[in-house]
């Protein structure tokens, strides 16, 4: 996605320079092509790996998941959880404002009043103005204003729907997922906002700049001071923080999992997948596994193609069945690191996974214990190790 920002601006600047001198020489100079490839190899140093797995799995992203998570016209100026601002009272009397909670959603589309404020009087100012600006400014704000629509998805929604009569009404995204490379692995349409905020910043610079041009300059400046405090204070603090365990404080049976041999490949379990309650136990993992880097089939991400999902799903029902350890087996998992403590939080949870209650934490360390398929191999606190024979 990044890479597309940087595609894009180019392409609108470059395009605008061409209708103006006709030519292109200038942006052909080595400096620019050298500039060109090193943006290339880093964007391919991060897109390689999910082309593998892509390719892997054959999986790309259903046009209906970038319909679901697309912004709404009143996403941008709707107070909510994701930009509780103090202007919310205000802008809940607005006629365009939603119930967002009424309709079960809550999309993280506001920009904050005074950044929306600034938004609109810049965007008038280029359009009045546009004969003035120079290639630069029209390729920003052109570029600037395709994020703004591609955030809102391949359709258009009003009120959490998606308009049906008298027919839908198509945006730019749904020519974009099918002509474009890439843009069948994104998942979020409502990313490409960042885009927009991105360059629509210098857009808002350039006005300001126009518009207090014959204020003095201590005025001006402060002006711009002003406007720059208004738009963070204007969001209520404090900032929610999460504490982050440094490396000395990480469960012990990750350190030990570094002495294994690098071509270890290991299972956490309880695993969930993504619609899982327990999920985000899995970006723990993530975080803890840096200690290692071994291969594993846990793993949290908005990607999860649809083999793997099935997989996790029928693993947790199923384990720790011969059949499950069995498949295990089958690919390649050498070491099982059974949390106890969570599946004694399932149990205590009560909590059902296809009909079938989660197994209490103690019977299934004793079972494992016994089981002729595994050999214990170590314990850290309530964290076991098992490898499978």
């Amino acid at each position: 996605m990044p890479g597309y920002f940087i595609v894009f601006t180019a392409f609108f600047i470059i395009l605008f320079y061409y209708f103006k001198y006709k030519t292109l020489k200038i942006f052909f100079t080595k400096y620019n092509v050298l500039l060109a490839l090193i943006s290339l190899l880093l964007i391919l140093l991060i897109t390689i790996p999910y082309f593998k797995v892509s390719k892997q799995f054959n999986y790309v992203r259903d046009i209906r998941e970038t319909i679901h998570f697309a912004l709404q016209p009143e996403d941008f100026l709707s107070a909510n959880d994701f930009g509780y601002t103090r202007f919310k009272n205000l802008l809940s009397s607005l006629p365009f404002s939603i119930d967002t909670y009424h309709r079960g959603e809550v999309k993280p589309g506001f920009l904050g009043l005074t950044f929306s404020v600034l938004f609109l009087f810049s965007f008038f100012y280029i359009i009045k103005n546009w004969k003035k600006q120079n290639y630069i400014i029209k390729g920003i704000f052109v570029s600037s204003i395709l994020g703004l629509i591609l955030s809102l998805g391949p359709f258009l929604h009003i009120q959490r729907a998606t308009i049906h009569n008298p027919f839908p009404i198509p945006l730019p995204y749904l020519f974009f997922y099918y002509l474009m490379p890439g843009f069948k692995g994104f998942r979020n349409s409502a990313r490409f906002e960042m885009l927009f905020i991105l360059l629509i910043a210098p857009i808002i610079a350039v006005y300001l700049k126009e518009a207090l041009k014959n204020i003095p300059i201590n005025i001006k400046y402060g002006l711009i001071l002003s406007l720059a405090v208004l738009s963070i204070l204007e969001f209520n603090f404090p900032i929610k923080y999460y504490p982050v365990p440094q490396k000395k404080d990480f469960p012990k049976v990750y350190s030990w999992l570094s002495t294994t041999p690098k071509q270890t490949v290991i299972i956490e379990m309880p695993i969930y997948n993504w619609n899982n309650p327990y999920a985000g136990q899995e970006f723990w993992r993530e975080y803890y596994s840096t200690l290692n880097f071994r291969k594993t089939v846990n793993g949290a991400s908005g990607f999860s193609p649809a083999p793997w999902e099935q997989f996790v799903t029928n693993l947790l029902a199923a384990f720790p069945s011969e059949n499950s350890i069995s498949k295990l087996k089958k690919i390649g998992v050498n070491l099982i690191v059974v949390h106890q403590a969570e599946y004694e939080t399932l149990y205590k949870d009560n909590f059902m996974f296809q009909n079938k209650k989660i197994s209490n934490g103690n019977e299934l360390i004793k079972y494992l214990m016994i089981n002729k398929n595994l050999s214990f191999e170590k314990q850290f606190d309530k964290d076991y190790v098992f490898r499978i024979k």
